[in-house]
């Protein structure tokens, strides 16, 4: 039975503003904007593709009212008129494409540089990144801070945006002001609730002053910052009450501070639990007037009906599912679920603007940042284009490829697609690997007329038999065998066979590398009980890589302390024994630590054999993916999809 999504597609009123759905981008960080804060043509072709997607509303990312205080840059700037001009573009691309515009304004205070707070607090987190204690504002530094929220509300108005959200969440100034963790003044600014509110009320009076009381102006608060000493639900309800009195038009209900939204199950995890601000959001909305919107972990259609039907918001916000595929809106409407890239919430989007400091990407969509350079367009000349492989690369490289109009045939010596992928998707909370990353990329692969072949070696006499223009090799990685004392015991296993159950391990087990695939594996041996002791050990200073994303890479480190997985960095395995390992530590010193099962995760070798084969035989050869070199998924899936459109 096809279900139909009755309640997602109606109008939303907010002011004299009509949404016609109820679907809303998210503002995400993109560091397209140029080092002094302006407007690129990037900037406006990544904010069109949401609003011809379909989404009703499109809330452009944090623009700074201050840039003295700066978190990252390039951000985009809105603190003086000659940013008007590119924001003018910006609202206008926007409507063109058919959706409202809003812009989130942002003063990120202790968070940046220069950094200042209500009374000079600082979160432990930012402690533990080096981060200056931030000095306590003066009262002329507060009523300026105010005088610039107005004035960049009234920017964003002269430009042509329907709309501003205040930024009250991230623990960026507004919400250092209305929190009791950091807002410790005894002067008129804070000691009471009433004075730790009276910031963002005194923004909202002046920017309707400025602009009007029809101009609508919403926020983006934590419901609760699960602190101790923070603001609770029952605060951050009457604070928003508050707000309601004075005009507020809307809030966008978020969880967590800086210091917590990455603790516990944590709120963008890949294993976080689904939807957890919409419980939060539903007892706010039944005590307000205005409408309340939700965020975080909203990712399925389905999820998103029934959150709505059941009257728990009046809409979702969505940041990754729209990155991962601007057209889920469209694609709903059209009934077209199976066509929808799906984000396989890996939090490569978060890291790349706030951690790895890069444009935004994602690692489902290429197009992302790339919008114009990376426009599909059709091939100047048809050719036949033989793809060997079918992981993520090879099936990114025949989607695009075939979409541009080539004739395209992949061949996968396994009996089934999906390559490194297979392996994958069986650590613990990444079951949605192989649906999403392979079962979308084949699905589209068949529609656009992809030939696949699974079970058909790409023999020398096979590929004749294509007789291909271009043979794309995408053959995939192994995993690497360390050349070292015992590698080839008994006791020895790899971290696949481990993963798909094709090799048992003993009571004490020992994981050779800390890694991705290492801490994935150490926590799928604790958490099933496979073993009654884990050891990892890691020749760097910490577990986890860049690649996992910062949230994902928290998540588990917490999971594995909590099963007691021991974890042993700065140390070389230097033999491995039938008792266990023999490790050298970076001072020198030998440390034997005992095992029945080592378990090498120690990363991946290229499956570069094909290669030899195929270069010069006649065709253009193209080699792409881990068969090049081993990489992570968001490099293979990118030159997978650059491979297809230079075809």
């Amino acid at each position: 039975m096809t279900m139909t999504f009755r309640k997602l597609f109606e109008p939303l009123k907010i002011g004299p503003c009509t949404l016609k759905n109820r679907i809303i981008k998210s503002p995400v960080t993109t560091r397209l904007s140029l080092l002094s804060g302006e407007v690129t043509p990037q900037l406006l072709d990544h904010y069109a593709a949401f609003a011809r997607g379909g989404a009703a509303m499109v809330t452009v990312e944090s623009t700074e009212v201050d840039s003295r205080h700066s978190r990252v840059r390039p951000n985009l700037r809105v603190d003086s008129d000659a940013y008007l001009a590119g924001l003018h573009e910006l609202a206008e691309a926007i409507h063109l494409n058919g959706a409202l515009a809003c812009l989130q304004l942002r003063h990120v205070g202790m968070q940046g540089i220069d950094p200042v707070s209500p009374s000079g607090v600082s979160s432990q987190r930012q402690g533990k990144r080096g981060y200056v204690t931030p000095r306590a504002m003066s009262v002329a530094e507060i009523e300026e801070a105010i005088m610039l929220f107005s004035t960049a509300g009234y920017r964003a108005k002269f430009a042509g945006f329907d709309m501003v959200e205040l930024h009250g969440g991230g623990s960026y100034l507004i919400q250092q002001f209305v929190s009791p963790h950091t807002n410790r003044r005894q002067d008129e600014w804070g000691s009471t609730f009433e004075n730790r509110i009276r910031l963002p009320l005194e923004i909202l009076r002046q920017i309707h002053l400025r602009c009007g009381p029809d101009f609508p102006v919403g926020i983006k608060f934590s419901m609760d910052e699960l602190l101790p000493d923070g603001t609770d639900f029952e605060q951050a309800t009457a604070f928003i009450k508050r707000l309601e009195q004075e005009g507020i038009a809307y809030v966008t209900g978020m969880l967590g501070s800086d210091e917590t939204f990455h603790l516990g199950e944590g709120l963008q995890a890949m294993r976080a639990p689904k939807a957890q601000t919409v419980k939060y959001a539903e007892r706010l909305k039944k005590q307000v007037g205005i409408a309340v919107f939700a965020t975080f972990q909203i990712h399925e259609p389905e999820l998103m009906e029934e959150i709505l039907e059941k009257n728990q918001v009046d809409a979702v916000v969505l940041g990754r599912p729209l990155l991962a595929d601007p057209e889920m809106p469209k694609k709903i409407r059209e009934g077209r679920l199976e066509d929808i890239c799906r984000c396989i919430r890996c939090g490569n989007c978060n890291d790349t603007s706030t951690v790895t400091h890069r444009k935004i990407n994602c690692t489902q969509n290429p197009a992302t940042g790339r919008e114009r350079d990376y426009a599909l367009r059709t091939a100047l000349s048809r050719k036949k284009v033989l793809v060997i492989g079918g992981g993520p690369s090879g099936l990114e490289a025949a989607r695009v490829a075939a979409l541009r109009g080539h004739d395209v045939t992949v061949l996968e010596k396994e009996g089934e697609l999906g390559g490194q992928i297979r392996v994958a998707s069986l650590p613990i909370g990444k079951d949605h690997f192989m649906p999403y990353l392979i079962g979308w990329r084949a699905r589209q692969c068949q529609k656009a007329g992809v030939k696949i072949e699974p079970g058909r070696e790409a023999t020398p006499e096979v590929i004749k038999e294509y007789n291909p223009d271009v043979i794309v090799v995408a053959t995939g990685a192994k995993t690497l065998m360390p050349k070292m004392p015992g590698v080839h015991g008994k006791n020895v296993v790899s971290a696949p066979d481990v993963l798909q159950r094709k090799a048992k391990v003993g009571k004490r087990v020992v994981v050779a590398g800390g890694g991705l695939v290492g801490v994935e594996v150490a926590d799928f041996i604790a958490e099933k009980g496979l073993a009654e002791k884990v050891t990892i050990i890691e020749m760097r200073p910490q577990i986890g890589t860049v690649e996992m994303g910062m949230q994902n890479r928290v998540y588990l480190t917490q999971k594995l302390a909590e099963y007691g997985v021991a974890v042993q960095t700065d140390s070389r395995i230097r033999e491995i024994t039938d008792n266990g390992v023999g490790t050298v530590d970076k001072d020198g010193n030998e440390i034997k630590v005992e095992a029945d099962t080592v378990v090498l995760a120690l990363g991946a070798v290229s499956e570069d054999g094909l290669e030899a084969r195929v270069v010069g035989t006649g065709p253009e050869v193209c080699v792409i993916g881990d068969c090049k070199r081993p990489r992570n998924l968001r490099e293979s899936i990118l030159e997978g999809y650059h491979t297809g459109l230079c075809i």
